[in-house]
């Protein structure tokens, strides 16, 4: 729930990795239900607004993008999976210390590593304008100024209009706004997910955090990097602790079967990347006039009902529990 957002579901490929170690079918069906419960709770109107009062308390910032709010949704379940290990290690008769490692590293730095303190950084709206922010006396850090320094902040924005309408054009707060975008024209967090993984790819193999210094040269290694990453990339909890180059490096020894991400992922990237690019220029922000991404499009060998994913096992069950496949009613009624 935590990496794939609202759309989570319990894959066969799941239910198979479970059962392998050792959860029988019950143990199997109550994770699902356990999924669905978690579903409604944290994805409700009430928890969300929950969420997002909590997280304005804990970063000192009074309007939330959606990005804000999926990040801070994110910690909460990444520390309720935690929980959740440390309860099991107790009675557990397995070595499961890296997990029980990660679970303690989560619970002390989840915070710090997802939002800065409002005094450790000239605080950003994500929004459009910068955010005043007194000055510090030489070194000293912020202790119990922190407060008064968070509601000036927010006065200022809110009391004092400001002409400088100048927006960020760091790819982080490009990719923050279209997020917003998205949020309000109602597309899914899965959706929202695989843009802010995009931006992420982008600047770790790049190096490019401002997304003015992107030219041509940098689209096409961005490209060129889904050929290297593993075909599991993303798939297993250790790829959210290493950066992309760094997975990159380990999979280099790996079968030039099991490398390289599909025509159809690549295109899709691409597609983000271009709404990146989109974004920027109707904020104001300066593009590369080099940057061809129709170049860099892939073409599929695959037909294109090759590529569709294969029908999961409920859906099969579904259509096959139809009147149509188990006996209808009659010649006049044949879907009852």
């Amino acid at each position: 729930m935590a990496t794939r957002g609202q759309s989570a579901h319990f894959s066969e490929q799941d239910r198979q990795s479970l059962a392998q170690e050792g959860l029988s079918e019950e143990e199997c069906n109550s994770v699902v239900a356990h999924m669905d419960v978690l579903r409604d709770a944290y994805f409700s109107r009430s928890w969300t607004g929950l969420i997002g009062r909590k997280t304005s308390e804990a970063i000192g910032r009074r309007n939330l993008s959606a990005l804000d709010l999926i990040t801070a949704r994110q910690i909460i379940l990444k520390g309720r999976a935690a929980a959740y290990l440390e309860s099991a290690a107790a009675n557990a008769s397995d070595d499961i210390s890296p997990e029980i490692t990660l679970a303690a590293e989560i619970r002390r730095e989840a915070m710090t590593a997802a939002y800065a303190p409002p005094c450790a950084d000239p605080a950003m709206d994500r929004g459009t304008n910068p955010l005043p922010v007194q000055p510090a006396a030489g070194n000293e850090a912020c202790t119990t100024e922190r407060s008064d320094i968070a509601l000036t902040t927010m006065e200022t924005k809110e009391d004092v209009p400001s002409d400088d309408l100048e927006y960020d054009s760091r790819i982080d707060a490009v990719c923050a706004r279209l997020v917003d975008d998205k949020s309000r024209d109602g597309v899914d967090e899965k959706f929202q997910t695989q843009i802010m993984t995009a931006a992420r790819i982008l600047q770790q193999v790049t190096g490019i955090s401002d997304i003015r210094n992107l030219n041509h040269r940098h689209c096409a290694r961005f490209r060129d990097s889904h050929y290297k990453l593993p075909k599991s990339w993303g798939k297993s909890p250790k790829d959210r602790d290493l950066t992309v180059p760094q997975i990159i490096e380990a999979a280099a020894d790996l079968p030039a079967e099991k490398r390289g991400l599909s025509a159809a992922t690549i295109n899709r990237n691409l597609g983000l990347l271009k709404q990146l690019l989109d974004r920027a220029e109707s904020d104001g922000i300066p593009v590369s006039s080099s940057i061809k991404l129709d170049k860099l499009r892939v073409r599929s060998h695959r037909r294109a009902r090759d590529d569709r994913k294969p029908f999961s096992l409920s859906e099969i069950r579904k259509v096959f529990e139809h009147p149509v496949w188990t006996g209808c009613h009659g010649s006049t009624r044949r879907l009852r």
